[in-house]
């Protein structure tokens, strides 16, 4: 009977190690494609009803990846640029791929920011398909979404030079999706904040009583007080809470700050009654 000789255990090594380094050479060629992020390198996130896919981004961190998205479906195509906190391109694909989805008739995707104490700093990007066609319906708070409702927050004033950041006069709007397009319901919009008008109301009337001038976190809530009922009143067409704001801001900042009523006169004159919040991500069709 013959006799099989097995193979010493360093030549069945360096024969695995042979069989194993082609795969290991194409491994590390397809990872330099994907960091030089050439078209070969797009990773598909959704397949349909519409496609998405990602390629890397060039501005990175160490815990921040950028992310360059494309969304397609026929003849219509978009493209954007968002971010992932994550330590690598692999880590932050299989966070945003979480981050893509269908709810209902939109296909929702999130975009961030990316740091900061910013308002609106994660979105949720709103598309739709419409007669076979891809529409970009803008941006709306993350996972908001209720049937055809969306939430968003008013934020032209976020920075203003008049409050602080944290007495901004920053509230929630509500949208709703109509033939294609994104439009602010006033009249739930105002519910959803009215609570905090009338808090804002009684407070001004306490601070009123006291003697001018006012000064520190009095100053700072009378005026914060002000320009939240002024600029929300406004913006939801309420003509009657909006005079009696301005009248009271008219006689309480001319008495106890009078360099602020030129600027919050300012500020009010350019609220647009249902205008959308101020667009962050820049969706680019192509």
């Amino acid at each position: 009977m013959a006799i099989r000789h097995r193979r010493p255990l360093c030549r069945r090594f360096a024969l695995v190690l042979g069989l194993l380094s082609p795969v290991l050479l194409l491994t590390a060629l397809l990872d330099r494609e994907v960091r030089a992020g050439g078209p070969e390198a797009a990773i598909v996130l959704l397949e349909r009803p519409a496609k998405v896919t990602v390629t890397p981004g060039k501005e990175n961190e160490p815990d921040w990846q950028t992310l360059d998205l494309r969304i397609e479906h026929g003849g219509s195509r978009f493209r954007v640029t968002t971010g992932q906190h994550a330590r690598s391109f692999r880590e932050a694909v299989a966070f945003q791929k979480a981050d893509v989805r269908w709810r209902g008739p939109y296909l929702l995707i999130r975009w961030a920011r990316g740091g900061g104490n910013a308002a609106r700093g994660y979105l949720d990007l709103v598309f739709m398909l419409k007669k076979e066609k891809l529409l970009y319906l803008g941006e709306v708070e993350e996972d908001s979404r209720k049937g055809r409702t969306f939430t968003d927050v008013y934020n032209k004033f976020e920075l203003n030079g008049l409050t602080s950041h944290a007495g901004a006069p920053l509230f929630p709007v509500v949208l709703e999706e109509k033939e294609g397009r994104l439009r602010v319901n006033l009249e739930r919009t105002w519910r959803r904040s009215h609570g905090r008008f009338q808090e804002n109301a009684v407070e001004i009337q306490v601070l009123r009583r006291k003697p001018p001038p006012l000064s520190g976190s009095s100053l700072n809530n009378l005026t914060e007080s002000l320009l939240f009922n002024a600029v929300f009143s406004k913006y939801c067409n309420r003509a009657k809470e909006l005079e009696e704001t301005i009248q009271a801001a008219a006689e309480e900042l001319k008495r106890n700050d009078p360099g602020a009523l030129p600027q919050f006169t300012r500020i009010v004159s350019t609220v647009i009654p249902g205008e959308l919040p101020r667009r962050a991500a820049e969706v680019v069709a192509e």
